[in-house]
């Protein structure tokens, strides 16, 4: 049976089953892969591309760019190739015979086309899994597979994976010796090969249709196809369907025309083909053909030998192990080794009953759907009696559902009457609340402004009433000149540190700064003026109400005034914390000795009243070796 397998491209721009290897070597294209110097995408494409090339040629290779394509797609979030590389990870184990492997990785690949809906993808895997199930001999479960991938691609008109498609399906049926099906869909797979120029898929075609004509003992058709297959496929360098036409070959010549030593020299040149391609499954098939020829020589020991080496090769084709136990029997028995033949005919029937075993358990799998079938018909029957005592019922229960909803309407007015004055209660709670935030706001603002008057008072009052009486002075006549002028620059000098003053009054006032851009910029420009200050931010840089904005803003320049006021203060250092639902504010300053009781009265107490209201809280923390740290939170 030959190895035909195709696999979707599932990226809109690409199609084919890898890119043009005549153009770009596999050793180049590997190069590119490994760059990096590619988007994700062309990554997918060309990991892809490789994985799928080397599943005819390296499996160590293929299994290796279908791994990383994994990986590479599930890190893209892209479930429709990560799909795609399941399969061929799949088709990699397939094409070197490890059929349960395959299995398992072919089904993850179905369950990812089943979660995306990509029917291309499921009809590549579908179409897969019938060829491994195939190999295993399970030709039932095969052609459930070749039957769901076959609508999704006649549907979609895909003519070069319908053409992989019905060679598989021939291929079945010429294992199942239903010729005429076989040689109706090998036509079709010859039209679309034809119709693309695909000489590899009609090389394939080719050796099935050697087959059939074999089978049908028509040895010049069959001996013609099957060299024509080996002439068109010998060019392309692909291996492994030219060792399948180089067994078609040595199976004409054995079976038909009895030319031993042709059919020896195909069958060892397809064997050797294989052992250098790493391809044991067809590597088991050479050496079948030649113990059935060492047999048919009655080299009854030589037979044996190969068969052995072709159970070693590879034994996961049904099909082939029994033909070739069947081999060991008759060798031995030939032999007179009727010992090792009699268990050898135990092992032959023990696979014999398990293959119809599996045969037994699918149709009683059916027997099973077609009772469930039947059981649910019944079924309707009786819902359909049950729908007529329901209607009955139902003119009844419309009567009590009427009074139901009259008494649940009552109820319901009830219920949200007393949520109203639940709300209302509420409500009153949230304005006494507010009330309460206002006054406080009010008392605060009392406050600042005493403290401000009693800024303007102590400061700029004392500062000014000294430059009035140093211009004063200026009014009398009889100071010399010299000293007129050190007057004057006295009064200029009281004047700057009055603007300055007044400068430092306003900013505490209503900073502009803080109504254009907010805490993060006010807070910023504030520190970088202030000496020994230092400003830290994190978080969210954010609008808060203008109120809360404003309080925090007076609280840092209160707090770092009386800071800088303390002796032994040499930073001090702001902390400003914004998230969605949080504002935290830290002070520290690196000196904890000075008149605790005090700052607690004058500072913290007025801080604590104000921010109250606004759901604020402080704490402050001395600590001799540390300083002086004051936390402020607020809910925003």
């Amino acid at each position: 049976m030959r190895k035909k397998i195709f696999v979707f491209s599932v990226i809109p721009f690409l199609f084919g089953w890898f890119l043009d290897m005549q153009a770009q070597s596999l050793d180049s294209l590997e190069r590119v892969f490994e760059t990096g110097k590619l988007d994700a995408s062309e990554r997918l494409n060309i990991c892809h591309d490789l994985s799928y090339a080397y599943a005819y040629a390296d499996f160590r290779k293929a299994v290796l760019y279908a791994r990383k394509g994994i990986a590479l797609a599930e890190k893209e979030n892209n479930p429709v190739m990560t799909g795609a590389f399941w399969q061929d990870l799949g088709i990699a184990y397939y094409m070197f015979s490890r059929l349960d492997s395959a299995a398992v990785y072919l089904n993850t690949a179905l369950e990812y086309a089943e979660k995306t809906g990509n029917e291309q993808l499921k009809a590549a895997t579908n179409a897969v899994l019938g060829s491994l199930f195939c190999q295993k001999g399970n030709y039932s479960e095969a052609m459930q597979y070749y039957m769901q991938a076959l609508p999704i691609l006649e549907k979609e008109n895909k003519k070069e994976q319908l053409g992989v498609l019905y060679g598989n399906i021939a291929d079945l049926y010429q294992t199942l010796h239903n010729h005429d099906r076989a040689l109706d869909f090998y036509l079709k797979a010859e039209a679309a090969a034809r119709e693309l120029d695909d000489r590899s898929s009609l090389g394939c075609v080719w050796i099935g249709m050697s087959g059939v004509y074999l089978d049908r003992e028509d040895y010049e058709k069959a001996l013609d196809y099957a060299e024509k297959a080996r002439k068109i496929l010998q060019p392309l360098d692909d291996k492994i369907n030219e060792v399948i036409a180089l067994n078609a070959l040595a199976q004409c010549y054995y079976k038909g025309y009895k030319n031993y030593d042709k059919a020896v020299k195909y069958a060892e040149e397809s064997m050797h083909i294989s052992e250098e391609s790493g391809f044991p499954g067809s590597r088991a098939v050479s050496l079948q053909l030649l113990s059935d020829i060492a047999f048919s020589r009655k080299e009854y020991k030589s037979s044996e030998d190969f068969a052995f080496q072709a159970l070693k090769a590879d034994s996961s084709d049904v099909y082939l192990t029994g033909g070739l136990i069947s081999n060991i029997i008759s060798a031995n028995i030939a032999m007179g080794n009727r010992d090792k033949a009699n268990d050898y005919f135990k092992k032959y029937t023990d696979l014999i009953n398990s293959r119809a075993n599996k045969e037994f358990q699918s149709a009683l799998s059916e027997m099973q759907v077609k009772y469930e079938t039947e059981k649910q018909n019944l079924r309707i029957v009786a819902l359909e009696k049950e729908k007529q005592l329901s209607d009955r019922l139902a003119v009844m229960g419309g009567i009590l559902l009427l009074a139901v909803i009259v008494i649940m309407s009552l109820r319901y007015r009830m219920i949200r009457n007393k949520k109203r004055l639940a709300e209302q209660h509420a409500l009153q709670q949230i304005r006494e609340q507010q009330l309460a935030a206002t006054k406080a706001v009010l008392e605060g603002e009392t406050s600042g402004q005493s403290r401000l008057a009693k800024m303007l008072h102590d400061s700029l009052g004392t500062k000014l009433s000294v430059v009035k009486m140093n211009l004063l002075r200026l009014r009398k006549n009889d100071l010399p000149e010299k000293e007129i002028h050190e007057e004057f620059d006295k009064a200029m000098d009281m004047l700057d540190g009055t603007i300055k003053e007044l400068n430092r009054t306003s900013v505490y006032i209503m900073p502009e700064s803080l109504m254009q851009h907010g805490l993060k910029a006010s807070l910023t420009d504030f520190c970088m003026t202030t000496p020994r200050t230092q400003f830290l931010f994190f978080g969210k840089d954010m609008r808060l109400d203008s109120m809360l904005e404003l309080t925090i803003y007076r609280t840092v320049y209160e707090l770092v005034t009386a800071a800088l006021q303390h002796e032994g203060t040499s930073i001090v250092c702001v902390q400003l914390v914004l998230s969605n639902d949080h504002a935290s504010l830290t002070i520290q300053e690196n000196n904890a000795e000075f008149d605790i009781q005090s700052f607690e009265s004058t500072i913290i107490a007025p801080i604590r009243n104000r921010i109250k209201p606004l759901r604020g809280f402080v704490n402050v923390n001395y600590s001799e070796k540390t300083g002086t740290e004051t936390d402020i939170g607020f809910e925003v």
